[in-house]
């Protein structure tokens, strides 16, 4: 029996995300589709569109048998810890057995390659050609030490981390293509080489391909025995228009909210009827809705209590934000025009930002990286004909299902394991402060309370 994994935000899921699910079914014979899905905040470090249930509603409708929600934590963390995350969660369930992703390239070898080298950085180990899967690479024992020694000095330079360590992969992957100049495929190979290493860089930037290298850097770090299948976007990430197919991203469709045609062309039937009615009930949130909350905390920052260990948020930064606060109009202007800069990316900011507005802390990810990141299974909802899944995670999940409320402290009582309990613990209160925070903000919107997951029952479709 196939079971297959997908990591999504669907923010919200549209056509792109249904043919993603129908490739699992049709192509790689999927039996079971199993999503592990962000919660209330994004990658992005944004208030998500819509309610996690409203999307796992969506996914469920869309062919997806069960739905998992990402602790938040991680689901609002740099695309390296929410990919490593995303993976560890499918892994814990014990029946995934394939990882499908979306990349801006069908050449699963340059993405194999560059997620390797990426691990190597990170962890340190051997270089091993990823092309056979055996051959060792013709390069000394300190090839590593000496990729990490570039790596710092590009970092002294200012350059974030993530730009760094893809333009240092860059240089790598383009010294072996050309190395393998008469041999066919690739990416890019030394025959198409007019502009070398910003081309490659290019490839590598490109957003989907940055997450599915780093799902592939995860799958490695975790030695998982997985198949990894991937299917080529065929939507501009960030786009405002469509594709030449016609489809549209998420993006595109928060940007048109207002467009019910636009919608209906760009959803499944479904999917944008909820989302509709949720947009004529004012039951959404943008990155806007939050501007004061946010202008609030900023000037908070200037005593010294509110800035302790916050997850992402450094002195400088803190420092940087304090000292242009008086110039706070919008968060998004705030970020992207006074804030932001060639080390520091804003979505980084935005992250930073979201870890204030959610109380996250620097020990709080360690505390959940002592078990491996995910402390806890929260199933969100599941088709009708995949109830059976429940019992067979039950049976094989590494760790325990939180389906309900009064799951939690049921948890808590009978978790012998300490670190374990103080994870359970730490992560339920966090996840639930980010969506205390999201429905009180969505309910300044719409003007009537919003109900909680913890309120409601398991969502069966």
């Amino acid at each position: 029996m196939r079971t297959v994994g997908i990591i999504a935000e669907y923010n919200p899921f549209h056509n792109g995300h249904l043919r993603q699910i129908r490739y699992a079914r049709e192509v790689l014979g999927a039996d079971r589709i199993l999503i592990a899905m962000s919660g209330y905040f994004t990658q992005r470090g944004e208030p998500a569109l819509l309610s996690v249930r409203d999307r796992a509603h969506m996914a469920i409708a869309g062919g997806a048998d069960l739905v998992l929600m990402l602790p938040c934590l991680y689901a609002t963390s740099a695309s390296v810890d929410y990919a490593r995350a995303g993976v560890r969660l499918l892994a814990s369930t014990g029946l995934v057995d394939t990882l499908l992703f979306g990349a801006e390239t069908e050449d699963m070898t340059f993405l194999r390659r560059a997620a390797h080298f990426e691990h190597l950085l990170q962890s340190g180990g051997e270089f091993q050609n990823i092309r056979s899967g055996t051959e060792a690479l013709p390069a000394s024992d300190n090839m590593t030490d000496d990729l990490r020694d570039q790596l710092q000095k590009k970092l002294c330079q200012g350059i974030s981390y993530t730009k760094a360590s893809r333009q240092l992969i860059a240089e790598v992957l383009l010294k072996d293509s050309s190395a393998q100049a008469g041999s066919p495929g690739g990416a890019l190979s030394a025959s198409d080489d007019p502009q070398s290493v910003r081309q490659m860089e290019q490839l590598l930037f490109a957003p989907n391909n940055i997450l599915a290298i780093d799902y592939l850097a995860a799958v490695e770090e975790e030695g998982l025995p997985w198949n990894l299948a991937l299917i080529k976007r065929d939507c501009d990430y960030h786009g405002s228009g469509t594709s030449t197919t016609g489809t549209a991203s998420a993006s595109a469709i928060r940007t048109s909210l207002s467009d019910f045609g636009f919608m209906r062309s760009q959803m499944p039937a479904e999917a944008a009827e909820i989302c509709m009615d949720r947009i004529r009930k004012r039951r959404f949130l943008l990155p806007e809705n939050l501007d004061f909350a946010y202008a609030c905390l900023i000037n908070r920052l200037r005593a010294p209590s509110a800035q302790k260990d916050i997850l992402d948020l450094d002195a400088d930064l803190c420092a940087r934000i304090i000292a242009q606060a008086d110039q706070f109009t919008s968060l998004r202007f705030f970020v992207e025009e006074i804030i932001s800069n060639k080390s520091r990316t804003s979505g980084r900011v935005y992250r930073a930002l979201c870890h204030l507005l959610l109380n996250y802390h620097t020990e709080d990810k360690r505390l959940l990286e002592r078990v491996g990141s995910i402390p806890y299974l929260q199933v969100i909802g599941l088709h009708r004909d995949a109830r059976p899944l429940l019992g067979q995670l039950a049976k094989k999940a590494s760790r325990p299902l939180l389906l309900r409320h009064s799951d939690y402290r049921k948890l808590l009582q009978s978790e012998q394991n300490l670190p374990l309990a103080q994870a359970i613990l730490r992560n339920y209160q966090m996840d639930l402060l980010a969506e205390e925070i999201y429905c009180t903000q969505m309910q300044l919107r719409c003007k009537q309370r919003v109900p909680r997951i913890r309120e409601q029952k398991l969502l069966l479709l």
